[in-house]
């Protein structure tokens, strides 16, 4: 009994195990037909979401075409609404033009004449107005012409004249530093007959007859030697500078001997005496220079008195900066 229960055992042990293995066979050929069918069934989702997505936006542009639509629609009727407006205005102006059509052909021939007088007249002070239009527009061409013209001159005007204003002040630069180097190089004799002065552009350095000459005579004195050849080293110096040497006299009646015989030669004289002495001690072009006697008659104090006459007698020696630029600036105004 003991055997034979083991080995009932053993058999149920061994049927058990063959059913299992049929059965997970089956299942696995279940579980494949199963992953098979998920598979076709993604397939088939996706599928219909594309399908879904596509028709989504094919939705939504029928709705913006619906949209679309219905503004045209809207735009279409109020054109329409516009045209047939404008329909009407032309009708009713058709029959206002035809309404007086036919009232001026029921017009007689005195206010037919009348009418068209009154337009040739109407016509005629319209030309008119026109004509004087017309002269109008000329004149303010001609004006505005005159305008330009007078502007274009003024600036070239003002242009000149700061050109000349610069030339000017150059010079006047130039003189005052003329004069402080005259006076520098002559300090020892300014208030000891020599006096340094700036009057109309130009430098004046006046020296006087007790400075440079005895009375009567052209012969120069020692001190005016000395004085004059200080002088010749500046104007040696000062190449762009002019000089003009004047002789002056007194009134009193010059008589002496020989060809000098009056206040006339003993200016040009004196002028002459100092006019070589400044060349022969200085390096200078005698173009620059020029002698001139004015006798008696450019005194610098009109009075009868010794006082006068001695300030009368005097040597100025003037000192013009060369005015060649200002001379064409004025030449050119010509």
């Amino acid at each position: 009994m003991k055997y034979l229960s083991i080995l009932t055992l053993a058999a149920m042990l061994l049927l058990g195990s063959c059913v299992s293995q049929k059965k997970y066979k089956k299942m696995s050929a279940e579980l494949e037909q199963c992953k098979t069918l998920r598979g076709s069934l993604d397939k088939q989702v996706k599928e219909l979401t594309d399908m879904a997505n596509q028709y989504g936006s094919a939705v939504n542009s029928l709705k913006k075409d619906v949209q679309q639509l219905k503004l045209d629609t809207t735009q279409m009727g109020e054109a329409q609404r516009q045209m047939a407006s404008n329909y009407n205005e032309m009708s009713q102006k058709m029959r206002d033009l035809k309404d007086k059509s036919e009232k001026k052909s029921q017009l007689t021939d005195k206010e037919m004449k009348s009418l068209l007088a009154e337009i040739q007249r109407n016509q005629e002070a319209l030309f008119q107005k026109q004509d004087s239009v017309n002269k109008l527009i000329e004149a303010l061409n001609e004006k505005q012409k005159t305008l330009f013209f007078a502007q274009v001159n003024l600036k070239d005007q003002e242009r000149r004249v700061k050109e000349l204003e610069s030339v000017l002040n150059e010079r006047d630069s130039v003189v005052k530093a003329l004069r402080k180097t005259v006076n520098d190089a002559l300090v020892g004799f300014v208030g000891n007959g020599l006096s340094v002065n700036v009057k109309d552009g130009q430098v004046y350095v006046s020296m006087e007859e007790s400075l440079l000459f005895k009375t009567a005579s052209w012969q120069l004195s020692a001190n005016g030697t000395e004085a004059l050849k200080k002088l010749a080293k500046v104007l040696e110096k000062q190449t762009d500078i002019n000089v003009l040497v004047e002789g002056h006299t007194d009134n009193v009646t010059f008589n002496g001997p020989g060809q000098v015989r009056d206040n006339w030669d003993l200016s040009v004289m004196r002028a002459t005496s100092v006019t070589k002495l400044l060349l022969q001690n200085g390096d200078i072009k005698p173009l620059r220079i020029t002698a001139a006697g004015r006798g008696e008659y450019f005194p610098v104090d009109p009075a009868n008195t010794m006082e006068a006459r001695a300030k009368n007698r005097r040597t100025e020696i003037i000192l013009t900066p060369k005015l060649d630029q200002l001379l064409k600036l004025i030449g050119s105004e010509k």
